[in-house]
């Protein structure tokens, strides 16, 4: 009996100790695996390996290039025609407050588009502070909001709304 396990004893942890003669044997060589096949590079192969190797084969392969269209310029990819879905979070996207009559919209400044995307704007406390910059000469913002749809068409809930200041040269 060992050193730990005369400690254990004392302190009441083990019930008995084992003896030699109670330890029980190996099991038979019968009911162990065959040998673990050897790879190249002398590691075995993980049991896993061969369920992971049937999964990959049975996997079709996929093509490179997409295969359907791309969506319509101004319009990203999403459900029902690039609308995006209800809840979506937009974190710090830059743009322009754009009016339209009574109302405002948001268009996003994306690079490389001909007709870029504009949501309308919800009525909010941060509404009221954009218009209030907008007025007194601002037109480039960066905003945070969240997405809601309402019949087919989405709308901004403004989150954040940061006037975007031109530095000339001396932005990053």
């Amino acid at each position: 009996m060992t050193l730990t396990a005369c400690t254990l004893l004392w302190v009441g942890l083990l019930p008995r100790p084992i003896d030699a003669q109670e330890r029980p044997e190996p099991p038979a060589a019968a009911s162990q695996p065959a040998q673990p096949s050897r790879e190249e590079s002398g590691f075995r192969k993980p049991a896993q390996a061969a369920g992971m190797d049937a999964l990959l084969r049975r996997q079709e392969a996929r093509p490179i290039m997409p295969t359907r269209s791309a969506a319509p310029a101004g319009r990203e990819e999403g459900s029902e025609g690039g609308l995006w879905p209800d809840g979506a979070l937009l974190i710090d996207r830059s743009g322009r407050a754009v009016r339209t009559g009574d109302r405002f919209e948001f268009e996003f400044s994306v690079e490389g588009e001909a007709t870029p995307r504009r949501l309308l704007l919800l009525p909010n406390q941060l509404l009221e502070l954009l218009e209030d910059e907008h007025d007194r000469g601002a037109v480039e913002f960066v905003i945070s909001a969240q997405v809601t749809r309402h019949r087919g068409v989405n709308y901004l809930l403004l989150q954040k709304v940061l006037r975007r200041v031109n530095n000339g040269n001396l932005g990053p």
